[in-house]
């Protein structure tokens, strides 16, 4: 009798063992996120990626290029429950280069002046995404599945300021004529993926972990119309009196819709933090 009690005891006390160095590590501090907690992560890749171009003498290896054609996300996370948790993401790029060029100023017979042509390009880029997530695993490495949609939206365009004015660029006498392009718009972009994902997270600190995911998404993009708009002079005469007509042409650029079912990487490698 003796000896099964002992063995009873010595069970649960190894189940406790295991318990405690599943969910607690050896100072007492939680390991995995619980009910009521709360995350915040962001998107590692390009830091790694700048990481592993450090050894590669790769050129142009910037910090500050984080983003690129995606927005640098920001994600979060509500766990209902041990193993379920809401979950939703932000990104958001926004970008206003100007760049100039240097031009001989035609209005003036000294060829040592110069004007300077600019050129500036705006873009914008959000991205928004939820979803409902499910988790399961032993210790510090989880699996977690779930649905989710994603939408962005994109635009973008480029302005032309010219140095010189038209009636210069014209050629001289009557009848002339000239045209500058003076801007170009993308049409808006609205892209929606609605499917699902799955991936592994690994905490290698209480509460801190890495993760990586993968998704399979039913995706539609539509592109709306575009415009390029050109600046316009002419000159003519009518009988001997010079007559300026300055005007403004918009022609429109086609836009497109896309539909498909794709596997693809929708997070990369995330870094998290749970509260």
């Amino acid at each position: 009798m003796k000896k099964v009690l002992f063995f009873g005891c010595f069970l649960i006390y190894g189940t406790a063992l295991f318990a405690q160095s599943e969910f607690y590590n050896k100072n007492g501090k939680e390991i995995l996120p619980r009910e009521s907690d709360f995350s915040i992560g962001i998107d590692a890749t390009p830091f790694f990626s700048y990481l592993g171009n450090i050894f590669n003498n790769s050129e142009n290896n910037r910090l500050d290029s984080i983003g690129g054609q995606i927005p640098f996300t920001i994600s979060g996370k509500y766990f209902l429950r041990d193993h379920m948790a809401i979950r939703a993401s932000i990104g958001a790029r926004f970008s206003n280069f100007s760049s100039k060029a240097f031009v001989d100023d035609l209005s003036n017979a000294d060829t040592a002046l110069t004007l300077s042509d600019e050129t500036i390009n705006k873009a914008l880029r959000i991205a928004i995404g939820g979803g409902l997530e499910f988790r399961r695993g032993h210790g510090r490495l989880q699996a977690f599945y779930g649905p989710q949609v994603t939408v962005l939206y994109s635009k973008a365009s480029t302005e032309f300021n010219y140095g010189n004015d038209l009636s210069e660029i014209a050629p001289a006498g009557t009848p002339s004529f000239a045209a500058m392009l003076a801007e170009q718009k993308q049409g808006d972009i609205l892209d929606i993926e609605l499917g699902g994902f799955v991936g592994v997270e690994y905490f290698f600190a209480p509460k801190i972990s890495i993760a990586t995911e993968f998704g399979i998404s039913f995706r539609y993009v539509n592109q709306n119309e575009g415009e390029v708009i050109l600046e316009t002079f002419e000159r003519t005469n009518l009988i001997i009196i010079p007559i300026e007509n300055r005007s403004q042409i918009t022609n429109r650029t086609p836009g497109f819709y896309l539909l498909e079912l794709d596997t693809k990487p929708t997070a990369a490698i995330s870094l998290n933090f749970y509260f």
